[in-house]
């Protein structure tokens, strides 16, 4: 899936709002189109931009999250929504309005990453840790990935590089729409392949969002030329 998902943030809560943000920013799938801090802030944003997601405070000032909910549900069927609150036993009520989801503050990433996968199983991710903590990329901006002793190193859109314990065997059978095998010991996302050159003896391909080139084997040579 490669289109981005547009999401809306409506709490009175600054802080609550900065969370969300903090933690979504790490999902390169998903933009923000906006923030709210109640309901009427809320439906300018609506009125004007598309939104899939919505993250709804259910304890605002003024019109509850739920009233609100209410009114969205009429408007934009398809939207999915996502109640915040402190206070778990609004739960049954949140989903008795077709909530897709309900948080507790204060948020949890592996809460939020295990609601996402479930909202939007479309959107494949990969789990790595930055010291002690985990983070999730989503596979489409995934460019390359590399042995690197025990582990598999790798690179994404942004240019940075994480260590993920997953074997480059296990991610081609994985995703194998994904990946295409140029070397051994390198994937690179198919989709991003730009050019497939030589120079001697030697083969490598350039990728659309990478300056770097990658040495392509001579058995799959005969492979990304059919695929280009």
């Amino acid at each position: 899936m490669n289109t981005l998902i547009p999401y809306l943030i409506v709490d009175d809560e600054p802080l609550a709002r900065a969370r969300i943000r903090r933690l979504m920013d790490k999902q390169l799938r998903f933009v923000c189109v906006g923030e709210a801090n109640n309901s009427a802030s809320a439906r300018p944003v609506l009125d004007e931009t598309a939104v899939t997601l919505i993250f709804l405070d259910i304890s605002m000032p003024g019109e509850s999250g739920l009233t609100f909910a209410t009114e969205l549900r009429q408007r934009f069927p398809r939207i999915k929504i996502v109640f915040l609150t402190a206070h778990p036993e609004y739960a049954l009520e949140a989903f008795d309005l077709h909530a897709n989801g309900y948080l507790v503050k204060p948020l949890r990433e592996d809460k939020l990453m295990a609601l996402l996968m479930t909202i939007f199983p479309e959107v494949e991710t990969i789990s790595y840790h930055v010291g002690n903590e985990l983070r999730h990329v989503q596979l489409a901006d995934v460019l390359v990935a590399q042995a690197d002793d025990k582990y598999t190193r790798i690179t994404l859109k942004s240019g940075t590089d994480a260590l993920v314990d997953i074997s480059l065997k296990a991610l081609m059978d994985k995703f194998p729409s994904h990946f295409v095998q140029i070397h051994r010991s390198t994937l690179v996302n198919r989709n991003d392949i730009a050019v497939l050159e030589s120079q001697g003896h030697k083969h490598f391909v350039g990728l659309k969002s990478l300056s770097a080139r990658y040495e392509v084997s001579r058995r799959a040579y005969s492979q990304l030329k059919a695929l280009l």
